[in-house]
């Protein structure tokens, strides 16, 4: 079985060079096989790391994610949109995460969010503002539990 990685960087290969029913048909596989939702257009840095192969992952197309981020199982990154603001389109910004993050599992990030660098985000965490770098957050929604000062902290997990 490919890593999440490979079969999205798989996919972006077959799209660029225009096999865009063969890149369909293994986005058919990942949804069925992995139970998620990664579309091969987001911008996903080759050294992130998908626990549990990716299972039940929905990732909006225009989130980013930075090197070395581990993602846990079940965690979604979205759009958020205001009942009262009709206007939907000036509502879809997609998450940023920086690097070195941690993401736990069924965390959820919506929204125009920009996550720093080196954050630790814990399970079931909502995620709806943005976080500093060397932060670890938990709760619903998310609020700082400890931040670091230094340049490169030790993550939490």
């Amino acid at each position: 079985m490919l890593s999440q990685i490979k079969l999205i960087y798989l996919g972006k290969w077959l799209e660029r060079h225009h096999f865009h029913r063969i890149a369909h048909l293994l986005s058919i596989y990942q949804r069925v096989f992995y139970t998620c939702e990664i579309p091969f257009c987001t911008e996903i840095d080759r050294t992130v790391h998908f626990d549990h192969m990716g299972l039940g992952c929905v990732i909006n197309p225009n989130s980013v994610i930075g090197a070395h981020t581990e993602i846990q199982h079940h965690v979604t990154l979205g759009v958020r949109y205001s009942a009262l603001n009709k206007d939907f389109s000036s509502n879809r910004i997609a998450p940023h995460i920086g690097h070195h993050c941690f993401i736990g599992a069924k965390a959820t990030i919506i929204g125009g969010v920009k996550i720093g660098n080196y954050v630790s985000i814990g399970a079931n965490s909502v995620v709806l503002q943005d976080i500093p770098d060397g932060c670890t957050v938990v709760g619903i929604p998310a609020k700082i539990v400890k931040q670091s000062n230094c340049e490169h902290p030790k993550m939490a997990y």
